[in-house]
């Protein structure tokens, strides 16, 4: 392909088609900030979803994995989530109060679930006969405790979309990158 100018019309030569005349728009671009409210809010609009069109969840499948609880997936809208402890429920317990803080609602349920889980198995531990109602028990509040972070896990997943589809985090993401707009707000 060459290109030639002549009188300010820009002229292509293809292979297959010779001469192809092209026009030349000239766009104004401006910064997020310059652009009128409008304009502004089009953006915010149009990009919704750039903070969520990845993998944003990885970082709290992780760090829920070193607590030892597998995140296998979840819905938002429906507000469902599938978590597995992935060793047993003391341990899990453990690792939260000892990596979480006191204002998380992770530690507030590791805490509550703490005295009852020692219980059962300071019970489980004294019987060698294998009493089942023993076994029962200690079942059961690791299944409530699980359930009980499931649905924890389910509020911070929810909580750190609704951050990274808000105006807030759109706006920020936009000025960190340093996008430009057309006058309607419509990103160049």
């Amino acid at each position: 392909m060459f290109i030639s100018s002549v009188l300010g019309h820009k002229h292509y030569i293809t292979k297959e088609k010779g001469l192809i005349d092209m026009r030349e728009i000239v766009t104004s671009v401006y910064k997020f900030e310059e652009l009128s409210e409008e304009a502004q809010d089009t953006a915010v609009e149009s990009l919704w979803d750039i903070n969520v069109d990845y993998d944003w969840w990885n970082f709290i499948y992780d760090e829920a994995t070193e607590l030892g609880c597998q995140i296998e997936g979840f819905d938002i809208d429906r507000g469902e989530c599938a978590l597995n402890l992935s060793v047993d429920g003391n341990s899990v317990i453990k690792l939260i109060l000892a990596n979480h803080g006191e204002n998380c609602d992770t530690y507030k349920t590791a805490l509550n679930f703490k005295d009852a889980m020692e219980v059962a198995i300071k019970a489980y531990d004294e019987d060698f006969e294998g009493d089942t109602e023993i076994d029962c028990n200690l079942e059961r509040i690791t299944a409530d405790f699980q359930h009980a972070l499931t649905q924890d896990y389910m509020k911070i997943l929810r909580k750190e979309y609704k951050y990274l589809t808000s105006r807030d985090a759109i706006i920020e993401t936009i000025q960190c990158n340093e996008y430009e707009f057309t006058a309607r707000g419509k990103i160049h």
